[in-house]
């Protein structure tokens, strides 16, 4: 994300968005909107929480040039689940789970119809999971680590599958985070 230096990416971020231009075109879109959605956790972490905001009201708006379904599906999904980390870290908890469930919902959605967007399914449950566990809900975050763990695994039975190295990793990770939340749970 920011290797905890946000300075220096908001720097380089901002020289991003400033080399692409102001052309709102196909090629350049989904680029613009990446970079807008480090952008927004970066200056959040730098200027102000709203300030990180405005970034994603802003890589929302340019959503509708991205082309290609599935990376749009990611996108939107991604656009929502950044702000409910910037909640989180910001400490506002319960906000951060109804964004992540915002998250989780766009993604959920992109799954139900068949796009592979396994990868992003199963982040969102795991911040959603991690939000829960943060409020004290420890079975709705066991429930969310569950679930990432069965969409990271049928993620893994598709052929070819580009993320599988990050599936591995995501279902390592929400298998951790379920047992501290059976210990927190008792």
């Amino acid at each position: 994300m920011n290797q905890f230096r946000p300075h220096e990416a908001v720097v380089k971020l901002r020289r991003a968005l400033k080399l692409l231009g102001d052309g709102v075109d196909a090629d350049r879109a989904e680029l613009r909107v990446r970079i807008l959605i480090s952008l927004a956790y970066s200056d959040a972490e730098e200027r102000s929480f709203e300030d990180g905001v405005e970034h994603l009201h802003s890589a929302d708006r340019h959503l509708a040039a991205v082309p290609e379904q599935r990376t749009r599906a990611e996108l939107e999904a991604t656009i929502e689940a950044q702000h409910g980390l910037m909640l989180m870290r910001a400490g506002r908890l319960d906000e951060s789970v109804t964004m992540l469930s915002r998250a989780v919902a766009v993604s959920d959605r992109a799954y139900n119809q068949g796009l592979p967007v396994h990868f992003a399914l199963g982040s969102n449950l795991v911040n959603r999971g991690l939000a829960h566990a943060s409020s004290g809900r420890p079975r709705q975050a066991e429930r969310d680590m569950r679930r990432a763990i069965e969409v990271a695994e049928a993620g893994l039975l598709r052929e070819n599958n580009p993320d599988r190295a990050r599936l591995v990793q995501l279902a390592a990770s929400a298998r951790h985070n379920l047992g501290a939340a059976a210990r927190r749970a008792g």
